[in-house]
Parts: structure tokens; C-alpha cells; sequence
């Protein structure tokens, strides 16, 4: 995406539509497969899927009309440059704490809709499914609003809905699987639309090796997403006030950052430093 687009925040917000489709999609067909079939026949139309994006691979063309010909320590060299950025280093991590409740709700909610709640696997699939519709409405909803609202207002008002999002799943409000899936629809709602112009915030932050950051950007995401599913898979009693509990706590972490940050950068343009 570097290659051919320079932080465009409308590009973002269209990956993230539809990257959502996956696991928007698959948990529900793969109740259908298990209903219908056996679990072999999961692998099976993997298999599939593979040589279809196999095939889709070898024919798209390259973006990259200058191919890198940096060495393996030159490389290596570039990521330590990004690690001592401490900026770009700074609102990686700042800007990936939200993704704690998002990746929890992943990990968990087998074992909290199936176990705890007794629905089967097909219905589990929908109400998964929700969640990465809210996902990718979120996303949608940031293309449309970005040239109205901007990127800073979008940033407060996702992070202002993960913190609501995570309180209304802890004060209960709702019984059974409603508790958890409309509070997780808001948080996933505010997720999609806060990501793209955090992601653009994060590699603005460099002045090249816009790929390298975005890789590590992404890294960095997802190490925080395994240490979420690894922390909700402890023997938990509660596990829907621990996503709660985790949304509340990087939602509101986070939202006291971004505010603090907007002051600071609002008083320097006043003053014109």
C-alpha cells in the first residue's frame, strides 16, 4: 500500500472494510460446514481459498516499480532507525492499546457464547459475525465522515465509544448474550472508525521507510492482540466484565492521551511554535 498511496486515510478505512469480511463471514460458514458436513471439509474449501489467492497473487502486478536492494543489516538497520524514533515509536504503542478488548472479545467468545451461554456453534457464528459487521461499519462510517469531521474529531469520538462500549458491558445493562454483543458492537463500531486515521497519525510520524513502518506498526498491533488472547484465556470467572474491564481501561487510557495530545498540539499552533 506504501507504494501507492502516501497516508491516505481513505485507503485505510477501505482495508478495513474489507479486511472485516473474514471473520465477518467465516465463523458463519463454518457453522454451515460443521452442519452439513464434517470438520474435514473445513480444510477442504481452505485449500481452496488458498489457490484462489494463489491465483489472485501471480496475476496482480507489481506496485514496487523500484525493488529494494537493501541488505539483510541494512534492513535490520532500518527497524532499529523506527525503534529510536521515539514519535513514530510512541503513537504505535499509544495507538494500538485500543485493540486489548477488541482481540479479548476474539479469543474469549467461543468459550463465552458456546460454554457459558450453551448456544451452538452456528448461532455463535452470527453473533461473531456481528461483530465484524460492526467492524466494518466502523470503517465505512470513517470514508464517509473523514471529509466532514476530520481526523482528530473521528479519533475522540471512536475512542469516546470504546470507553462507553466497555462500561455499558460492565454495568450489565442487558442479560445472556445481548450483555455482550451490543456493548462489543459499539466497541468494534468505534474500533473501525478510529483505526484508519490512527494508522495514518502513526506513519506520519516518518519521513521515509514508510513500508518498514507500516509493517512494524502492524507487528506491534498484533503482539498486543496475542497478549489479549493469551489474557483472556485464563481461567477467568467472569469473562465478559474482563473484556469490559480491559476495553475500560485502554479506552479511557487512551482517550485521556489523545485529549492531552490535541491541548498540546492546539496551544503550539496558537503560540506558532
Amino acid at each position: 500500500m506504501p507504494d501507492i498511496f502516501k497516508g491516505h486515510e481513505r485507503a485505510l478505512a477501505y482495508m478495513g472494510v474489507i479486511m472485516a469480511l473474514a471473520p465477518m463471514l467465516a465463523p458463519v460458514f463454518g457453522g454451515w460446514v460443521l452442519t452439513w458436513f464434517s470438520w474435514r471439509w473445513v480444510f477442504v474449501i481452505q485449500a481452496a481459498i488458498a489457490v484462489i489467492g494463489w491465483i489472485g497473487v501471480l496475476r496482480m502486478p507489481e506496485t514496487l516499480k523500484t525493488p529494494s536492494a537493501n541488505s539483510v543489516r541494512e534492513t535490520a538497520g532500518i527497524y532499529f532507525e523506527l525503534l529510536a524514533n521515539r514519535r513514530y515509536l510512541g503513537f504505535a504503542l499509544m495507538m494500538s492499546i485500543i485493540v486489548l478488548p477488541h482481540f479479548a472479545f476474539i479469543g474469549g467468545s467461543a468459550d463465552i457464547y458456546i460454554t457459558r451461554f450453551g448456544l451452538s456453534e452456528q448461532v455463535f457464528g452470527y453473533f461473531f459475525a456481528l461483530n465484524a459487521m460492526a467492524l466494518m461499519a466502523g470503517s465505512f462510517a470513517c470514508m464517509r465522515l473523514l471529509g466532514r469531521l476530520g481526523s482528530q474529531k473521528l479519533l475522540t469520538i471512536g475512542f469516546v465509544g470504546i470507553l462507553a462500549g466497555s462500561a455499558a458491558m460492565l454495568t450489565r445493562w442487558l442479560p445472556g448474550p445481548w450483555g455482550l454483543a451490543l456493548p462489543m458492537v459499539v466497541i468494534s463500531f468505534s474500533f473501525g472508525l478510529s483505526r484508519p486515521p490512527s494508522n495514518n497519525l502513526v506513519l506520519e510520524q516518518v519521513d521515509r521507510h514508510a513500508g518498514a513502518a507500516s509493517s512494524l506498526l502492524i507487528f506491534i498491533y498484533f503482539l498486543l492482540g496475542a497478549f489479549a488472547m493469551w489474557f483472556i484465556a485464563l481461567d477467568w470467572a467472569d469473562k465478559v466484565r474482563t473484556i469490559g474491564l480491559l476495553g475500560a481501561i485502554s479506552g479511557g487510557a487512551m482517550l485521556a492521551l489523545w485529549l492531552l495530545f490535541a491541548k498540546r498540539a492546539g496551544t503550539a499552533a496558537n503560540t506558532g511554535r
